[in-house]
C-alpha cells in the first residue's frame, strides 16, 4: 500500500526516506539498518503516525539507550510527529516521585499518539513494567528498538522481556546502523524483537540452532585449571545468513544521502615521554614473559592488560592499593597532542573518566570552554552539555563514547579527537558520527596514536570486525535487497 499521508508529514523525505515508507510503511516488523544520520528516526515516526491513522495505533513504546531516549521526546518528536501526541521520557531519578507519576499518567491518559520513552537500562525496573502494562491497556500497541545492537545476548533478562513485550505489540520497529559491529550472531536476538524465528531458527545454541549453523566453533584450553571450553573461531554461510535477514530489512549507507557530509580520518602521531616509554614496555615484557613461560590469559585478563597499557599513553597508572598515580609528573605528549588536534568547536572521546578530568584541566587551562558527559553526570545537566555544545556556548565537547557516542546530535562540531581508543566497533563507528548532519560542514576524525603500541593493535581489531559486519548487514546486503527491488 503506498503512503497517502505525504500531505500530513512535515518537510520532504529525502529518496531513501520516501521509498521505505512507501513500500513498508504497514509492515507489522521492520529493520532499519540505517548508518548514523541518515534519518531513520524520521521514517519509524512516519509509519507510526500513518497506524495511528489507518489502524488506531494507540501507543509507542521506544525503548534506547539512556539519554536517546530522551532525545526522542526533546527533539525528534517536536520535528517529525505529524498527529496530536503526548509523550514522556522516563527518569529513573525521578520515578518514584509523585511529579514523575503525574507525568506518565498524562502521557498515558491523552486522547492522541503517546509515545512512551524508556532507558534500556530501566526496563527491568518495577515501576517501568507497570507502565508498561498501562500501555498496553490502551489498545494496540508498537513496539520500537533504537539501537537495537544493545539486544544481541539472547539470554539477557532485558532481552527476554523485550521479546515478551513485541509479541503484544501489533507493530515493531528496530533500530541501528551497526547491528553485526562485533559479530554475526548478534542479529539472532535482535531479528526475534521483530518475529519469533525471523531468522529460521527456534533457538540459538544447539546442534540446530543458530550459533552452529554461522559460527565455525572450536575448543579452548586452560592448563590451569585442566578445563576444555567452546571457542567461536569464525563464521560461516554469511551469504544465506544475509538473504534471510534482507527478509526484514532495509539497508540505508552514508553515499544514499544527498547531502551528508564526508568524514575524513587522520592520525596525531605522537611520542611518549622518556618516563612513559619505560613503564609502558615494563609492563608489556612482563606480560609477555609470561606467556613465553606457558601461562595461560584468558580473554577478561588480556583486555585488562592492554587497558592498562593503554592507561600507561595516557601517563597514569592504577598502583596494588588501586590508587591512582601519575606516570610522568613533569610531561603528558597526548595530551600535547590533543591540544593540536583541537580545531575549532571539537568533541574528544575518552575511553576512561580520568582522561576526561585531565583533558578538561588542560583545555579549561588554555581559556577553552568544556562541557562534560560520561556516567557521573546527571540526566539534565547532560542535556545542558549537549545544548551548550550545540548553541556555540562551549568549545569542547568532553565524552565518554560508551555514554554519549549514541543518539546525540553534536552537529556543530568541526572536528571529532579519538583521545583514548575502544574496542568495540559499534562504539566507535556511532561515536565518530555524532557530528554529522545532511548539509553540514565536513567532519575531521583524528586519531591520537603513539605508534607501535597499543593504540595501533586497537585500530587495526576495529578495522577487521567491521569488514565482517559490512558483508552481512552492510554494503552487500544492500546491493541485494537493490537486486531484490529491481
Amino acid at each position: 500500500m503506498s503512503f497517502p499521508y505525504w500531505g500530513e508529514s512535515p518537510g520532504e523525505p529525502w529518496t531513501h526516506q520516501r521509498a521505505e515508507t512507501e513500500d513498508y510503511w504497514d509492515a507489522p516488523s521492520r529493520a532499519l539498518l540505517w548508518q548514523q544520520r541518515t534519518g531513520k528516526t524520521r521514517a519509524a515516526i512516519d509509519a507510526a503516525c500513518a497506524w495511528h491513522v489507518a489502524k488506531g495505533l494507540r501507543t509507542v513504546i521506544v525503548v534506547a539507550p539512556n539519554g536517546v531516549h530522551t532525545n526522542w521526546v526533546r527533539k525528534q518528536l517536536p520535528k517529525h510527529c505529524w498527529v496530536p501526541y503526548a509523550a514522556h521520557a522516563w527518569s529513573s531519578r525521578r520515578a518514584g516521585t509523585a511529579s514523575h507519576g503525574r507525568e506518565v499518567d498524562a502521557a498515558l491518559g491523552a486522547r492522541g499518539l503517546c509515545f512512551l520513552a524508556i532507558g534500556k537500562e530501566s526496563l527491568l525496573s518495577k515501576r517501568v513494567q507497570a507502565a508498561i502494562r498501562a500501555a498496553l491497556k490502551r489498545g494496540p500497541c508498537a513496539l520500537f528498538v533504537d539501537e537495537v545492537h544493545h539486544f544481541r545476548t539472547p539470554g539477557a533478562k532485558r532481552v527476554k522481556l523485550a521479546r515478551g513485550l513485541s509479541k503484544k505489540c501489533v507493530m515493531r520497529r528496530t533500530l541501528t546502523g551497526t547491528a553485526s559491529g562485533n559479530s554475526p550472531l548478534g542479529l539472532f536476538a535482535q531479528f526475534e524483537l521483530l518475529h519469533p524465528g525471523a531468522l529460521g531458527f527456534a533457538r540459538y545454541t544447539g546442534g540446530d540452532g543458530f550459533e552452529a549453523r554461522y559460527a565455525v566453533i572450536g575448543e579452548g584450553y586452560d592448563p590451569r585449571s585442566g578445563r576444555r571450553f567452546k571457542q567461536i573461531e569464525g563464521y560461516q554461510r554469511l551469504e544465506e545468513l544475509m538473504g534471510r535477514v534482507a527478509r526484514w530489512s532495509s539497508v540505508v549507507r552514508r553515499e544514499d544521502c544527498e547531502d551528508l557530509p564526508e568524514i575524513l580520518v587522520s592520525e596525531q602521531a605522537y611520542e611518549p615521554s622518556a618516563l612513559q616509554a619505560q613503564a609502558y614496555e615494563s609492563l608489556r615484557r612482563d606480560y609477555a614473559a609470561e606467556l613465553q613461560s606457558g601461562g595461560y590469559v584468558e580473554a577478561v585478563d588480556s583486555g585488562t592488560r592492554l587497558l592498562r597499557l593503554q592507561q600507561i599513553l595516557s601517563n597514569f597508572a592504577v598502583n596494588d592499593a588501586y590508587e591512582l598515580e601519575t606516570v610522568d609528573p613533569a610531561q603528558d605528549p597526548r595530551l600535547d597532542a590533543l591540544e593540536e588536534a583541537v580545531d575549532g568547536p571539537t568533541i574528544v572521546w575518552c575511553r576512561f573518566r580520568e582522561c576526561i578530568r585531565r583533558a578538561g584541566e588542560r583545555l579549561r587551562a588554555r581559556g577553552l570552554a568544556v562541557v562534560e558527559y560520561h556516567g557521573g553526570v546527571r540526566d539534565e545537566e547532560r542535556a545542558e552539555a549537549e545544548d551548550a555544545f550545540q548553541s556555540g556556548q562551549a568549545d569542547v565537547f568532553l565524552g565518554q563514547p560508551a555514554c554519549a557516542g549514541e543518539g546525540l546530535d553534536l552537529s556543530a562540531g568541526k572536528t571529532i579527537v579519538w583521545y583514548s581508543h575502544v574496542f568495540d566497533v559499534v562504539v566507535r563507528d556511532q561515536a565518530s558520527e555524532r557530528a554529522t548532519e545532511v548539509g553540514g560542514n565536513r567532519v575531521s576524525v583524528v586519531d591520537i596514536v603513539a605508534p607501535g603500541s597499543v593504540d595501533d593493535y586497537i585500530l587495526s581489531n576495529l578495522s577487521k570486525k567491521r569488514s565482517v559486519a559490512e558483508q552481512v548487514t552492510g554494503s552487500e546486503l544492500k546491493e541485494i535487497l537493490e537486486q531484490c527491488r529491481a
